[in-house]
């Protein structure tokens, strides 16, 4: 009876040290064992220095910065977030039916957009009221695979340049509504081009 219950022991404590070992992991030892994982993860604080580079935080309190930060993982890679001013950080809302839209165009019909606070932050779209019908201009974010707001997602190592030439477009450079997104930093630069 004494040995089942060293083994039950044993058991316990092999399990919660595995599991405070997998929340220890950095970020970037998980996602080369996930690959990829749509799960958004809380910033940890060895990773905040990191973040304050890459999204050019530096006025932000660390603290902050740690709380309006996240990662998730993608083709083995960490990707950051940070919600900053109304960026979304979760999926992306692609639906182009809103009742809070059209309850809004019903009350002001002709109006040439919707706020925010009623499409929500994550949606791609622009919004009007064509009469006192809702409806979506042309997409104002590109969504990338797993169905983020691409843009919205930085890869970590990389900064976000202060300015940029923009050569022509190549088939990986996307371009839309005055937006570049370049998929090898995963960062947008603006363009004057039309």
């Amino acid at each position: 009876m004494r040995s089942r219950s060293l083994t039950a022991s044993i058991g316990v404590i092999t399990t919660l040290a595995a599991a405070l070992s997998a929340h220890a992991a950095s970020p970037a030892a998980l996602c080369a064992r996930l690959g990829t994982s749509d799960r958004l993860r809380a910033l940890p604080v060895a990773l905040v220095p990191a973040a304050v580079r890459i999204f050019r935080l530096g006025a932000m309190p660390a603290a902050q910065v740690e709380r309006s930060t996240v990662f998730r993982c993608f083709d083995h890679r960490v990707l950051l977030c940070n919600e900053g001013a109304n960026l979304s950080c979760g999926k992306a809302n692609g639906r182009r039916d809103l009742p809070a839209a059209s309850a809004w165009c019903a009350r002001h019909p002709g109006s040439s957009f919707i706020p925010m606070y009623l499409t929500g932050h994550d949606t791609i779209y622009a919004w009007r009221c064509a009469g006192a019908r809702a409806a979506t201009g042309a997409p104002r974010w590109r969504v990338d695979a797993r169905g983020f707001i691409a843009s919205h997602w930085r890869r970590m190592g990389k900064t976000v340049p202060a300015a940029r030439s923009l050569a022509p477009p190549l088939d990986h450079t996307i371009i839309k509504q005055n937006r570049v997104r370049d998929p090898e930093n995963a960062s947008v630069s603006h363009s004057t081009e039309h």
